[in-house]
């Protein structure tokens, strides 16, 4: 029983001489295994595995955060479990912090197009690497505390959406005053526990209270990807059909081995010829809304909005709603089609260019049952 002790206590001693050494790393490790850890495993948004994984993650890291807040050491008599959870105890964070970040920037990158998305991932690389400078590390909380509420108000912005079935400002407001209760609450608990109240506020409420502060300011300039909803497919046709069993059937020119085109993209048109979108949204299950069609024409000095098409959309389909618009009034040249939520937030876009084919020749269309 001694020996085996001893090889116990060697082995801890082992594991915090190792810890010690690689310390400087540690949180990055354990932030990019966990960012891996989501790649592989997040399925789609309304997957209630996803649902009870993530809202884990946000119990266990408000829980240690709380606990660095009150400065919580374990005393000399405490168990042993204890004092090597304390150990690991910011390792553990930067993990749960790691995956939360990774499945949100996912997310993020699902709803919306590669512009929007980038913003988002680039603030929160900015942030993690900001945590990594010694000279921010003086203000761990501050970074800890303002990320927290990053993953905060992600987390309502994906949370509320799937238990109303339903988005939009309204809903982008009550997330933000949510996260914003909770932050005040904690706040307040921490302050009962003797915490100092000006450290309280330089170290909980501004940095939270600023985050909400940029995801209004981001959300009036456009740029919030609209979760819960994302642009799985979208393509220019020749024309679409619905079939009597409920499926779609697109026609297009452009031969199927061009894998890399969406459609006719580059769409030769003949008189009377009517440009089709189609496209599949992803929704949520119990999802009700409407989407709108924009159709922009990509002018050397401006771009001009042509037509704004609503779509009415409802969740729960797999591989997402399935719609089309069409256009029988247009003129040669660049033109781009958005498909964005009400209040005009982006979810997805592609560009194509019409040019006049006055071929005569019989065209030969390549059709396509759409799942």
């Amino acid at each position: 029983m001694d020996q085996l002790k001893q090889k116990y206590s060697t082995q801890i001693l082992w594991i915090k001489e190792v810890h010690k050494k690689y310390e400087q790393f540690l949180p990055a490790l354990f932030f990019s295994t966990g960012f891996i850890f989501d790649v592989m495993t997040l399925g789609d948004i309304d997957d209630t595995s996803n649902i009870i994984m993530l809202s884990f993650y946000m119990f266990c890291c408000a829980f240690l955060l709380a606990l660095e807040f009150i400065d919580w050491k374990p005393s000399q008599n405490s168990k042993s479990y204890l004092h090597i959870f304390s150990t690991y105890q910011e390792d553990i964070f930067h993990f749960l912090l790691g995956a939360l970040l990774s499945a949100f920037t996912l997310f993020y990158f699902k709803s919306s197009s590669l512009a929007s998305s980038f913003i988002f991932l680039s603030l929160m690389v900015i942030l993690l690497l900001l945590n990594e400078l010694e000279a921010f590390k003086k203000k761990g909380l501050i970074i800890k505390s303002s990320l927290f509420k990053l993953c905060l108000i992600s987390y309502f912005f994906y949370i509320i959406p799937l238990l109303l079935g339903t988005s939009g400002q309204f809903i982008f407001y009550v997330c933000i005053i949510l996260a914003s209760l909770i932050t005040l609450a904690a706040f307040w608990l921490i302050y009962k526990k003797g915490y100092q109240r000006q450290q309280g506020i330089k170290e909980i409420l501004l940095p939270q209270m600023c985050m909400a502060l940029i995801f209004i300011f981001l959300h009036a300039c456009k740029i919030i990807p609209p979760i819960p909803l994302s642009l799985k497919y979208i393509g220019i046709f020749h024309q679409v059909e619905k079939t009597d069993n409920g499926g779609y059937v697109t026609s297009q020119l452009t031969p199927s081995w061009k894998f890399w085109t969406h459609g006719d993209q580059d769409f030769k048109a003949r008189q009377n010829d009517s440009v089709y979108v189609f496209t599949n949204i992803f929704a949520p299950g119990g999802y009700e809304g409407t989407v709108y069609i924009r159709w922009i024409q990509l002018l050397s000095n401006k771009d001009v909005t042509s037509d704004r098409i609503p779509l009415t959309i409802t969740g729960g389909r797999a591989n997402g709603f399935r719609g089309f618009a069409f256009k029988q009034n247009y003129q040669p040249g660049q033109w781009q089609i958005r498909v964005e939520t009400e209040n005009g937030l982006e979810i997805g876009r592609i560009n194509f260019e019409i040019t006049k084919d006055k071929s005569t020749a019989k065209r030969t269309f390549h059709r396509e049952e759409r799942l």
